[in-house]
């Protein structure tokens, strides 16, 4: 079985379009596994970085590319399965804080020596039913096969 996402899997579970995941892509915000043949290579996707592309959409309206890549770099690096999946982001020119609360953004805010226009981005947990719907939904997607590739971790 495959471990991965393949190419059309990865874009009905995100919700974009083929044009939108290869801007994504030239830009440096998901580099996915290329196996075999170079002219057409099976593409695969990891379960993190369909988060990624599926948090880029819902963002992409509010948050500028620079803050879109410091999201997807931050949480490329992190375990998105487990604790992350309830923390919310504030993102400045990188991420400069991840938690559950206000509290500790509150109380980092007096100390930055520095002005910046942040961008809070929702905990990935928001975006799993979405997700899962989309799954139920597609065509290019077994439900089944969907689940049985889940992190344990996970539960829709």
């Amino acid at each position: 079985m495959i471990s991965g996402f393949l190419r059309q899997e990865a874009l009905a579970l995100a919700g974009i379009t083929s044009n939108f995941l290869n801007y994504l892509e030239r830009c440096g915000l998901v580099s996915p596994e290329r196996i075999g043949n170079n002219r057409r290579p099976v593409v695969l996707f990891t379960w993190q970085q369909v988060l990624i592309l599926a948090m880029i959409r819902e963002m992409r309206e509010d948050a500028s590319l620079q803050s879109l890549q410091a999201a997807a770099k931050f949480l490329s690096e992190q375990d998105v399965s487990c604790h992350l999946s309830e923390n919310l982001l504030a993102i400045g020119d990188s991420v400069i804080w991840s938690g559950s609360t206000w509290e500790g953004l509150k109380s980092l805010i007096p100390h930055t020596p520095f002005r910046c226009t942040l961008t809070i981005f929702p905990p990935l947990s928001s975006i799993l039913p979405d997700i899962e719907q989309r799954a139920k939904d597609s065509r290019a997607v077994d439900y089944e096969g969907f689940r049985a590739r889940l992190p344990v971790a996970i539960a829709l």
